[in-house]
Parts: structure tokens; C-alpha cells; sequence
């Protein structure tokens, strides 16, 4: 008796599910929330192999959707061609519905069984906004169908094709966190702390709930470079920010960034896209003033959102001097706020005419690090003093500066200053003078009779090897450190590798190649660079020579070297014809002022890795050459012999997987076959002329499309858009 009352509610459970389903089907939401209150069976399909959950998302019915999700409905649900919910919604273009299937837990990257993912049907829906959206949450652009590219586009499909490329290029970044997005539904009242991406919300402006997406990414993903002065340079990543189903907002936001500014430099922000940002506050984290590991420094900001627009920034930084007036009638004490300890003392009558002092404070710390022996081959920072109108005093002036060895003795040190404006590491720009230590021992002090840079250093370092002396004092002023540059490679199938290349500290060099033959690349195919002074936020371009060919946009072929982060790039690489043995090398270029004469770099001593001095002009920047630096050549390990798998089908604990898994993922006999000869008219496309001060340098972009890569194929082997760049020097 029993069973048949279950059998009989369970019958009604499924009559209620089905009638659940057809009110969906309808719009008839009203009644379709009602019926949700009795006892349904929200498993059921109609006879099109349906749930309620599809033809929710096919409806665009957020709040019905998030019901079902809190009901138990799987979010990733198939129906029987193997399609989720996110594929139906995506069919049909609704983005908050979308973006409220991601916060739940849909997989961006399903296939269905024709192998197309939810990026692909916007593809095939020709809708800009959706194809953004998927991107932006990290999509793969690996596509089906790639027959749409033969025809003459028009102006949205071009836009996509730009977008499908670009997505392409960032899909390293992803995979070994360069990049990082999390998208999430917010309450009023929840705390927002995303520990991955160094963001927390203060405060926001809105009573209601809304959806938050938040990113950050290595700057050489996004157009950052392009748009820094000389002075300025990059402090940390650039960030994307976007909220939905919420008209504005105004988030204040604390930004985590590792390390610490210097004392005379200052943050702000520049707004890539989307209202101003603006810095409110910047707090200072030493760890040997406070119980932390490491320094780090937190940065306030205001961020004015409107919904389904993106706002992306950067945080930048600069160096600003202090400004004094001078009398020319009465002494002068200046304390500068960068460095307090530190005491200038002008006496009375030194100048002739009234003016102003710049005092500007460069910090030694890190150069020091850089030191083998641990020891501080630089006693104090570096002191810069230059007075407006060109003025020198006519009397000594007294100059304290805080001493970083309390151990020192007066004995023991003398102060370099230099002789010229613009000084170098060649001993005959550089004066040594005798210098003191106060009682406290806590500083030194000495005199000047000129304005220049000074710094205290050991007076034995400096008999024996002053050379290596002004080296540091060169490499603090002009803020560069002792880089070496090294490459690993791997495959990541039998079609494509990645290759590594990172400007790693002399120091963390070895530390550094671990980490990245912990994560499976191959150690013997190491190269590394001799030792390189490079500047902090030095841009170096990368370009591969060979039969090898690299799979991301050409804008984002650089690595920048940022003194608060490990400075790496990873690149897909592939051989342009697949039966030749890989070979090729990576070439390293740097920026330079024209008008600069290019020093000759010494050969390195390696059979692998040279050097040239070669100059070719840089695209768009006037008065800028591009100088080759560095010829790396690239090891390849012999080809892997990858047995032929399934594709792993993601369990959603859903009975539609275990169908799927037990089936062939095939393309339609139909399916359009790929030639590469046609892909002539995507060149003309994407052919882009940049025209520079001494030439013409054309670089012309060539997709090979993999036609003829099953849906299986793509799922084991990540194999989507191989990108081809020639460039040609008129």
C-alpha cells in the first residue's frame, strides 16, 4: 500500500514538473513560481529533451533560474544534444541571465555534442556583446566552425574575429595566473574580500544586490605602456572591473600590491577605459616595521561603475623631488618629508639671488640586495640636490644623511659625488670626499661646495673596487637591476608547446628555474643569458625567428620588467608545417631614445645566446629604436607520443554525462573543410602599416584555422588559432 502512495506522488511530482515546464515555456512566470511552492519534480524532460532550467535560460528568467539552482536543478544540465542551460541563454542573448549562470557554478567551456561551446553559439549568433562577455570570463576561443572567416566580413563579424584573436593570446595568462577574474552576486552588507586578486570593498552605494566581476592581469595584456610618460611607470597589474543588474555604482575599493613604493616616488591611477579612477589614500607596509613577511602596500580607490560597462586601470607610479625656497639673506634648515632624518643645512650668505632646491632621495635597498655576500656595498641612499636657476654655494654646506650600518666607522667611509649632471658607471664622473659619523651613529655627515648625487660607501670597498662602487650608486640613481634572462620549453601536446621566458634577479635565478621545471618544463632545454642591467619598468619587445611560430597578438609579444612582481611570459608555440623538426630562436629587443648612440653589448660566451647592436625603427613612436639584444635559441624536446584518449566529460552529476561519455563527440559529415590558401582575405583583413621616422615596417597577421579538429580533438588537445607574423623592413 505503501508503495503505491509513492508511486502515485511521485507521478504527481513529474505531472507538476512537466505542467512546470510548459508554464516556463510560456512565460506564464507567475504561475510558474506558485507551482514551485508544492511538492515537483524538477529532473523531468519534456519530449525535446528539455528541463525547466533550459527553457528558463532560454527566457532569460533569472530569478527563476537562481530558484531552480537553490532547488537543486544542476546548472550545467544537458539536455539530449548535450546542451546547458548557458547554451540556450547564449543562443538567445541574455546577459544578465549568463552572468547570473556563471555566478552559479555554469562551466563556460561545456561542449555539446556537435562540440560547440557556449562561446560558439554567440559566435554563431554574430551577438558582440555576448562574444565579450564569455571573454572576458575566460572562455577558450577554441571553435567548430571556423567557414564564416572565408566569406568578406562585415563590420561585426570583423569585431569578433578581434575579439576571438586577442582572447587566444591572453589564454596563458589564465592558465598560470597572469590573469585572474572571479565574477559573484552581492548582497548589501556582504564584505567583498578576494584574497586571490589583492581586492576589497570598502563600501558601496547601493542598497540593492548586484553582480561584481573583478580581474587583474599582468599590464603587457593589456594597452597600459602606451599610454606612460617617461617619468612614469607601472605599479602592479591592471585591473577590469564590471557590475550588472545595478544602473551605477561608486565602489571604494583597497587594492593589495606586493612590495613598497620608494620615498620620494607617488601613486596614481590612469583609466584605460571607463569613468576616472582616482587614488584616495596609499598606506606603506614595511615588514621590518610591522609582523609581516614581506612588504606590501595598500592602495585606495574610488571606482565610479555603470552597469555593462567595463572600467579598466592601472596603477602607476612616479618620481616627484621635493621643492624649497632659499634665502640669499638669512641660514636655511630643510628637512625633506621623504627622508626626515635627513638635515641640509645652508648657511647664511651662500647664495646670491633667492631660489628653489630640489631634493630628491633615491633608495639603495634593493641594489644592496643584489650584493653576494649579503654585505651593503651602499652605506646611505642617494642624495640628488639641484637648485632652479643654476646657482652653486658660495659657502660649505652641511648635509645628514641616515646611515644603514650602525656598525660603521668614521674611519671607514667616504661620500662619492658626482662631477656631471647625467653620471655613469665610468670612474672619472665620480669624486670621493670624506665623510663622518655622528655621535648617535645613526648618520653620517659630510659637506658639499656643488649640487649633484651623493651617496656614503665603506672606504675599503672603495680602494679596492671602486668601479663596483659607482656601478651601484649608477644602478640606484637610474633605477636598474641585474636581470638574467632565461627560457624553458614543453609540449603541451603533439601539436603545440609552450615556451617560458623570464627576467629573473640575479639572486632568485635559481629559485625561479625550479618553480617552472616544478610545473613540468623540461630542464634541458635551459638557456640563460649572461647578467643584464635592465631598468625598472623597461619594456623588451619578443619576437620568434625559425620555423616556429608564437600564438598570441602581436601588441602583447613583450615582457616588462616591474620591480614588485616575478616577470614572466608564457607563449603557445607551434611549427609552421607540422612535419619539420622544431627549431628557431627567441629575439629580445629593447626600446632607445634615436638620437642615443647604441652601445656595443660584449658577445655572451655561449654557442646558443648572443648579442648584436643591430637597430631597426619602432612603429608609431618618433625619436624611438628598437635595438636587438638578445638571440636566445630555443630547445625543443622530442615530440611526445600521446596515446589517443576520450575526452573527460566534467561530472555534473547528471545522468545526461554518463550518456555523453559513453558517445563519440563527432563533427557532422557536412562540416566545412578548412583551406589555408583561402585564408588570404583574413590578411588583407588584418594587414596593419606602421609607419616609423627611418621606414616602413608592415606586419601582416595570417590565421590558420584547424578545420578539421573533432570536438574530441580540441577538448584533449587545447588547439584553437595559431597566429603567424612576418615582418618585413623597407
Amino acid at each position: 500500500m505503501a508503495e503505491i502512495e509513492d508511486d502515485m506522488l511521485a507521478e504527481l511530482a513529474r505531472t507538476r514538473g512537466l505542467r512546470l515546464i510548459c508554464l516556463t515555456k510560456n512565460k506564464q512566470l507567475k504561475q510558474a513560481n506558485s507551482l514551485l511552492e508544492e511538492e515537483v519534480d524538477l529532473n523531468c524532460k519534456d519530449e525535446a529533451g528539455w528541463n525547466v532550467i533550459h527553457y528558463a535560460a532560454a527566457g532569460g528568467y533569472t530569478d527563476l533560474v537562481k530558484t531552480l539552482v537553490k532547488k537543486g536543478v544542476h546548472v550545467n544540465k544537458k539536455d539530449r544534444n548535450g546542451e546547458t542551460p548557458l547554451h540556450k541563454c547564449s543562443r538567445r542573448g541574455h546577459i544578465l541571465c549568463a552572468v547570473s549562470l556563471v555566478t552559479l557554478g555554469a562551466h563556460i567551456s561545456k561542449y555539446d555534442k556537435h562540440g560547440q561551446t557556449p562561446l560558439e553559439v554567440a559566435v554563431k549568433s554574430r551577438n558582440i556583446e555576448m562574444v565579450k562577455l564569455f571573454c572576458l570570463f575566460g572562455a577558450e576561443p577554441s571553435l567548430q566552425d571556423w567557414s564564416w572567416t572565408m566569406e568578406e566580413l562585415d563590420q561585426k563579424e570583423n569585431q569578433i574575429l578581434e575579439l576571438l584573436v586577442s582572447q587566444h593570446s591572453r589564454m596563458p595568462g589564465y592558465k598560470y595566473g597572469s590573469i585572474i577574474q572571479t565574477v559573484l552576486y552581492v548582497s548589501p552588507g556582504d564584505g567583498i574580500k578576494l584574497d586571490n586578486i589583492g581586492v576589497e570593498v570598502l563600501k558601496c552605494d547601493t542598497s540593492s544586490p548586484f553582480y561584481f566581476y573583478c580581474s587583474k592581469m599582468q599590464t603587457e595584456y593589456s594597452d597600459i605602456r602606451s599610454k606612460l610618460t617617461d617619468e612614469q611607470e607601472t605599479y602592479g597589474d591592471t585591473y577590469e572591473l564590471c557590475i550588472w543588474d545595478c544602473s551605477s555604482q561608486n565602489l571604494k575599493l583597497k587594492l593589495t600590491l606586493p612590495g613598497v613604493t620608494q620615498c620620494s616616488e607617488k601613486l596614481f591611477v590612469i583609466t584605460l577605459e571607463g569613468k576616472p579612477v582616482s587614488v584616495t589614500n596609499v598606506y606603506r607596509h614595511l615588514a621590518e616595521e610591522s609582523e609581516v613577511e614581506d612588504d606590501f602596500t595598500e592602495v585606495l580607490v574610488s571606482v565610479p561603475l555603470e552597469e555593462r560597462k567595463l572600467s579598466r586601470f592601472s596603477i602607476v607610479k612616479h618620481s616627484t623631488p621635493e621643492i624649497f625656497a632659499i634665502s640669499n639673506e638669512q641660514a636655511t634648515t630643510i628637512i625633506p618629508q621623504m627622508e626626515p632624518d635627513t638635515e641640509i643645512d645652508i648657511p647664511q650668505g651662500t647664495f646670491e639671488q633667492p631660489s628653489e632646491m630640489a631634493v630628491n632621495i633615491v633608495e639603495t635597498k634593493e641594489v644592496n640586495k643584489e650584493e653576494d655576500n649579503g654585505t651593503a656595498i651602499l652605506l646611505t641612499n642617494v642624495l640628488e640636490l639641484t637648485v632652479n636657476n643654476g646657482q652653486q654655494p658660495k659657502e660649505p654646506i652641511r648635509v645628514v644623511i641616515p646611515i644603514h650600518d650602525q656598525a660603521a666607522v668614521s674611519d671607514d667611509i667616504v661620500v662619492l659625488t658626482s662631477t656631471t649632471d647625467q653620471p655613469d658607471d665610468s670612474e672619472l664622473d665620480w669624486e670621493i670626499r670624506d665623510a663622518m659619523i655622528n655621535p648617535d651613529r645613526t648618520s653620517a655627515f659630510f659637506y658639499v661646495n656643488h649640487f649633484s648625487f651623493y651617496s656614503v660607501s665603506r672606504k675599503k670597498k672603495v680602494d679596492t673596487d671602486l668601479l663596483e662602487v659607482v656601478s651601484a650608486i649608477e644602478r640606484s640613481i637610474y633605477r636598474k637591476k641585474r636581470v638574467v634572462f632565461f627560457l624553458l620549453t614543453k609540449w603541451i601536446n603533439c601539436k603545440s608547446s609552450e615556451l617560458v621566458l623570464e627576467c629573473a634577479g640575479k639572486r632568485q635565478l635559481e629559485q625561479r628555474i625550479e618553480h617552472w621545471t616544478s610545473n613540468g618544463y623540461d630542464c634541458s632545454t635551459l638557456q640563460k643569458s649572461d647578467v643584464y642591467h635592465a631598468q625598472i619598468g623597461q619594456s623588451f619587445k619578443l619576437k620568434l625567428n625559425g620555423n616556429l611560430t608564437d600564438m598570441a597578438d602581436e601588441d602583447t609579444q613583450c615582457i616588462t620588467l616591474q620591480s614588485n612582481r616575478n616577470n614572466s611570459r608564457v607563449f603557445n608555440i607551434g611549427v609552421n608545417e607540422s612535419d619539420e623538426q622544431p627549431e628557431g630562436e627567441l629575439e629580445i629587443f629593447q626600446e632607445k631614445e634615436a638620437d642615443e648612440v647604441p652601445k656595443e653589448i660584449p658577445s655572451v660566451h655561449s654557442k646558443s645566446i648572443w648579442c648584436t647592436s643591430a637597430t631597426v625603427p619602432k612603429p608609431h613612436v618618433a625619436s624611438v629604436v628598437v635595438e636587438s639584444i638578445l638571440k636566445m635559441n630555443i630547445k625543443i624536446p622530442e615530440k611526445p607520443v600521446i596515446a589517443e584518449e576520450k575526452p573527460e566529460v566534467q561530472s555534473d552529476d547528471d545522468e545526461d554525462d554518463d550518456q555523453q561519455s559513453s558517445e563519440n563527440i563527432e563533427i557532422q559529415e557536412n562540416e566545412p573543410t578548412t583551406n589555408d590558401m583561402s585564408l588570404k582575405k583574413i590578411v588583407n583583413l588584418t594587414q596593419t602599416i606602421y609607419k616609423g621616422e627611418k621606414g616602413i615596417c608592415k606586419i601582416k597577421g595570417c590565421y590558420r584555422i584547424a578545420g578539421n579538429e573533432t570536438a574530441k580533438d580540441k577538448e584533449t588537445f587545447s588547439f584553437g588559432i595559431i597566429i603567424i607574423f612576418f615582418v618585413s623592413l623597407h
